[in-house]
C-alpha cells in the first residue's frame, strides 16, 4: 500500500534532517566511531538546537523525555533520532586516574543496520 504524500513528505524531511546531522558529526558506515568530547562541543549543540523546530515538526517527539531536559539535551535528541532511523549506539567507557582524579573516556560506536 503506497504512502500518501504527507507521509512521504515527513519521511523525506526526516531523512534530510538525519543526513544533515550525520554530516555535522562526521559519522558514516565506514567511520562510525566518535568520542564523547567530540560530540559535546558547542558547535554540534548549537546545530541541533537550531534544527529543533524541524525536529519537533517532523519527528514524534512527545515521548522523548530529553526534549524537556536541560543537561545533555542535544546529545539525547541525537540518540533518539539515530534510534528512529534504526541505528544502535554502543557506549564504551574507560576510566583512569590522572593526578588523583578519575577521568572518563567515552567512545560511541554507531551500528548501521
Amino acid at each position: 500500500m503506497p504512502l500518501n504524500t504527507k507521509d512521504n513528505l515527513f519521511k523525506d524531511k526526516q531523512n534530510e534532517i538525519f543526513e544533515k546531522i550525520l554530516q555535522k558529526i562526521n559519522i558514516t558506515r565506514e567511520n562510525n566511531q566518535i568520542n564523547r568530547t567530540e560530540l559535546d562541543n558547542i558547535e554540534i549543540k548549537n546545530f541541533i538546537s537550531s534544527m529543533m523546530d524541524d525536529i519537533t515538526k517532523y519527528y514524534a517527539t512527545s515521548n522523548w523525555k530529553s526534549i524537556y531536559r536541560e543537561s545533555n539535551k542535544e546529545f539525547n535528541i541525537l540518540k533518539n533520532i539515530m534510534k528512529h532511523h534504526g541505528i544502535e549506539i554502543h557506549k564504551f567507557e574507560k576510566k583512569k586516574m590522572e593526578n588523583g582524579v578519575s577521568v572518563r573516556n567515552r567512545l560511541y560506536i554507531f551500528n548501521f543496520n
